[in-house]
């Protein structure tokens, strides 16, 4: 889903007039009186090159939830070297998304699909359900990978990772599990906008 830039530009102005502020989730701070944290999923291209100049005319940050899709399906996702352009200014903050884990799959014989994150996934060449500690070493793996994938580009270290809230039975048990960082959700499914255009 899209979100016209113009309504964006609009609502942070409402926000810094009402006198709200944003800050990193990453802190580890108990927010502030009006502090809010904004957050986009994934990577893409247009929400930098929309979004970002609207929080720099407002003075605000943002959190870009980055997944393993990176420099792929371009022009869609965001390259490497434009992350690395982005994180310069200091408005953005870089946390995982999972590296490949919001993708679905088969689940069960049927080929049921589901998220890859918050699913134990059917094996088929062993005709069997992964086991959950099989779960486990594989969400954290995924996990790991979003880990490196920050670091070998200079950014800092992430302190939490992201997951679409209509993932979210288990997710948040299967990430402390993983990683033992805070999980937070992105928000219901269908539940409004997810990107200014």
């Amino acid at each position: 889903m899209t979100y016209p830039s113009e309504h964006f530009d609009a609502q942070l102005c409402a926000l810094r007039d009402a006198g709200y502020r944003t800050d990193f989730l990453r802190t580890g701070r108990t927010p502030g009186p009006r502090t809010v944290h904004l957050a986009f999923d994934d990577g893409t291209l247009g929400l930098w090159t929309h979004a970002d100049p609207v929080l720099a005319r407002y003075g605000m940050k943002a959190a870009y939830l980055i997944t393993g899709q990176m420099g792929t399906h371009r022009p869609y996702y965001l390259s490497w070297s434009e992350v690395e352009r982005m994180a310069r200014p200091g408005r953005w903050d870089f946390q995982a998304h999972t590296h490949l884990s919001h993708e679905r799959a088969a689940v069960d014989a049927a080929g049921h699909e589901r998220s890859v994150f918050t699913n134990r996934l059917w094996l088929a060449d062993e005709g069997r359900v992964e086991t959950s500690d099989e779960c486990r070493r594989r969400v954290a793996a995924d996990l790991d990978r979003s880990v490196r994938d920050l670091v070998r580009h200079a950014l800092p270290r992430l302190r939490l990772f992201a997951y679409h809230a209509h993932q979210r039975r288990g997710a948040s048990a299967a990430g402390r599990a993983a990683c033992g960082r805070p999980c937070a959700t992105t928000g219901r499914s269908g539940s409004g906008p997810a990107s200014p255009r």
